[in-house]
């Protein structure tokens, strides 16, 4: 089964389950909660890895956002729709996670990731709940 939301398949996605992850702010990039944890005590907490394991073993669709890749290293250009973590996560949420026709999804956010799904839920309340 290929459960995906680049390309979603909803006849395969309907019904199925999905973990969307949204990082702190900061330093760190996708996949890591925190740098220094990752550091001092172990990718196993300080990064998004056993989300991913589990969620891979049990054939569920995961989505990691980017919120804090607000620039392009090599050219230093702004990425659209990244100026602020929360209009990553907005852009995110209505052009990847709506259209995917997964109907169970969950979120996992870290510290200022809890405020992109503070706007997610806001903006989306229609859908959210």
């Amino acid at each position: 089964m290929s459960l995906a939301f680049r390309r979603p398949n909803i006849d395969i996605n309907a019904k199925q389950r999905a973990l969307v992850l949204i990082q702190g702010s900061g330093a760190v990039r996708a996949g890591i909660w925190a740098r220094s944890v990752c550091i001092n005590e172990g990718l196993e907490t300080g990064s998004m890895l056993p989300f991913i394991d589990i969620c891979k073993r049990k054939d569920i669709a995961v989505l990691v956002m980017n919120p804090n890749f607000n620039r392009d290293p090599e050219t230093g250009s702004i990425v659209p729709y990244n100026t602020t973590m929360t209009e990553h996560a907005v852009f995110v949420w209505r052009n990847y996670v709506l259209p995917s026709g997964f109907t169970d999804i969950c979120v996992v956010a870290h510290s200022a990731g809890g405020a992109c799904l503070r706007e997610i839920q806001r903006k989306f309340a229609d859908t959210f709940y």
